[in-house]
């Protein structure tokens, strides 16, 4: 009897370690998130699996007006923004990236015409003003967006007057606190929104409904002249702006921006198995029609100038950076299963919002 009243208290102790240990470790997962969004969570529905921890999504958001860096945690579940707010030291900003493996950010500061880094940026806390810790040379005139892939940074060159009408890549290799300049490679097409996927680069072709690839990205070399390996028509769309491709669940999320004058016509258009799509319109008829597409876009949408997106998969949400609509705002809406008009689940004021890249 002695044996199995040691055994029992022995099991007991067990159990209330093991949930004490547990406790500890969502406690300590809830104070690793970013700044506010850990302290308004500390006490919320975690409950013993963490699922809290789990199901977040964590963006950035550059503005082109306010001097400022939106970081925002989406808990999906329950479809809450926590925002916080970072000062920068120009007013004026566009693309923008996150290392998660050396927790920097890089951004285009359009003010000055060069790469900011951010370095230890999970460090900082909501009103913080930031320091940069590294600051490329200025290579490039009306930068917009930015990509980024193993400590290579990618800066979008839109033609404009003060740049002789030239659209460039400028490729930079980055550290938090080092940014080398590398090369500028022109090309043919005039560029906004563009991604890194391997070796490949998409780029959307501004003030036109095309989206081009250019394969082997990395191989041109500088003051070179690059041309689309391969360019095809979305249709649907008429102006195109932000792209987001996922290569693990093949899905391409377009914006088009429509009129830039309009702050209501706005779009969104949602891709699946974007790769066969693609191959059959290079090999086709040239586009991917609207009905192998589903599209977003209605006044209930908010949607006028969605200059940026970027997509979870897992979440099943699409994020954007919406700037026409009351000077700026940021949007989340989740996947759509039909074309039309459908309200976002998450609709905040971002003023200047400029461009959008996830976190995590």
């Amino acid at each position: 009897m002695k044996n199995l009243f040691f055994l029992f208290s022995v099991a007991v102790f067990g159990l209330i370690f093991s949930s004490c240990q547990k406790e500890e470790i969502i406690s300590s997962q809830i104070d690793n998130l970013p700044g506010n969004f850990a302290s308004a969570n500390a006490d919320g529905n975690a409950g013993i699996n963490g699922a809290l921890l789990l199901n977040h999504t964590r963006l950035l958001v550059s503005s082109n007006t306010s001097g400022s860096i939106m970081d925002l945690s989406v808990i999906n579940d329950e479809m809450n923004v926590t925002d916080l707010e970072y000062g920068t030291m120009y007013a004026d900003a566009d693309g923008i990236v996150y290392d998660m493996e050396n927790d920097a950010v890089y951004q285009v500061n359009r003010s000055g015409n060069n790469v900011v880094a951010y370095g230890d940026f999970d460090l900082y806390e909501d009103g913080d003003d930031l320091s940069s810790t590294a600051t490329s040379s200025s290579n490039f005139i009306n930068g917009r967006e930015a990509t980024y892939s193993r400590n290579r940074l990618v800066v979008a060159q839109d033609a404009s007057p003060d740049n002789g009408d030239q659209n460039a890549f400028v490729v930079y290799r980055v550290s938090p606190d080092q940014i080398q300049y590398s090369k500028t490679i022109q090309t043919d097409i005039n560029l906004w929104g563009i991604q890194l996927s391997g070796t490949d680069m998409w780029a959307i072709v501004d003030n036109s409904n095309m989206l081009a690839r250019f394969d082997k990205f990395n191989r041109a070399i500088d003051g070179s002249v690059l041309s689309p390996t391969e360019s095809v028509m979305i249709e649907g769309i008429v102006r195109t702006h932000g792209l987001f491709y996922d290569a693990d669940s093949d899905v391409m999320v377009l914006t088009d921006v429509g009129e830039a004058a309009s702050a209501n016509d706005g779009a969104i258009h949602y891709i699946s198995d974007f790769s066969q799509k693609w191959n059959d319109a290079v090999n086709g008829s040239g586009a991917i029609a609207i009905e192998d597409q589903i599209r977003i876009a209605g006044p209930m949408s908010k949607l006028g100038n969605p200059v940026d997106v970027t997509y979870s998969d897992a979440a099943g949400q699409i994020f954007v950076a919406e700037r026409a609509n009351s000077g700026g705002r940021f949007l989340v809406f989740d996947v759509p299963t039909a074309s039309g008009d459908m309200m976002p689940e998450q609709s905040m004021i971002v003023a200047g919002a400029s461009a959008v890249t996830k976190a995590n």
